[in-house]
């Protein structure tokens, strides 16, 4: 059951890192936002 909790937790830290970086190139933004 432990392992279940592990996996779990492990899933969220690289589901946020994932959603700190992304913001960065938000999609369809760069192309229509002028500079």
């Amino acid at each position: 059951m432990i392992g279940w909790w592990i996996a779990l937790i492990v899933l969220l830290v690289i589901v946020g890192n994932l959603a700190l970086l992304w913001p960065r190139k938000p999609p369809g933004n760069d192309k229509k936002d002028p500079p």
